[in-house]
């Protein structure tokens, strides 16, 4: 009789466990999905809410999720249509760069697209080191510099900066082309959970530079795209170099 309890017990604990992690009702046949995602092991609703520029809660809402703390490999998840992205995952597109001190140089405007650096697309390749960054804003500026050893550097973009020099690079805030800018929390349109990483494609005078970045949703850009902008030195950039 205990035995038979016993395993009585064990299966509804996983029926009960499988049924919290399924879905109680698939998606509104109203709700617009402008992308569908397949849920990865290790990934959380506000993750990618993150990497689309949507919160979690509308993940939810639109896949019919009642507890967004429960999903599994495999789930297909509906991305609402309605919001432009944004690697704050505020669920609007970020702006330009705020940092404006002096008037930027001949042909550098903070709000327009830097002409002839058109957004585009790139897929990774068999044998990259860096897979799991792919789509990421750290995956493109590791590629832009595979001579470098880049791991350990922390799980956060933000904290790039902070661990760079224990890992053998230098640190400063003066623009240099080449070099890897890191933007803090929330800083020029950055995640305000993660920050964000580009690679300093050129240097202008009064601490103006253009960057390429990736999954950064402006001038054409978002997940596993490249784009540019100028941006202006100023609190919370900082370079690896």
């Amino acid at each position: 009789m205990r035995k038979r309890l016993l395993i009585f017990a064990c299966c509804t604990v996983a029926a009960c466990g499988a049924f919290l992690a399924i879905p109680v009702h698939s998606a509104s046949a109203s709700t617009a999905c402008r992308a569908t995602y397949t849920v990865k092991r290790g990934d959380t609703l506000s993750a990618i809410g993150a990497r689309y520029g949507v919160s979690y809660k509308q993940i939810a809402q639109a896949s019919g999720i009642a507890n967004p703390n429960l999903i599994y490999p495999g789930q297909k998840l509906c991305i609402p249509a309605g919001s432009s992205g944004g690697t704050g995952g505020t669920g609007s597109t970020p702006k330009p760069p705020q940092s404006t001190s002096g008037a930027p140089p001949a042909g550098i405007c903070a709000w327009c697209r830097p002409a002839g650096h058109p957004a585009f697309h790139v897929s990774d390749y068999r044998g990259d080191p860096y897979s799991r960054m792919y789509g990421w804003c750290t995956w493109w500026v590791v590629q832009k510099r595979l001579d470098e050893r880049w791991g350990g550097l922390g799980a956060y973009a933000y904290q790039w900066f902070w661990n760079a020099p224990s890992h053998g690079f230098r640190t400063g805030t003066t623009p240099v082309a080449g070099a890897t800018v890191v933007f803090q929390r929330g800083v020029d349109g950055a995640s305000s959970w993660g920050g964000h990483v580009g690679h300093v494609e050129a240097v202008y005078s009064g601490g103006w530079f253009l960057i390429s970045e990736m999954n950064f949703y402006w001038n054409g850009g978002g997940w596993a795209r490249v784009s540019y902008r100028y941006v202006h030195v100023g609190s919370g950039v900082g370079f690896i170099y």
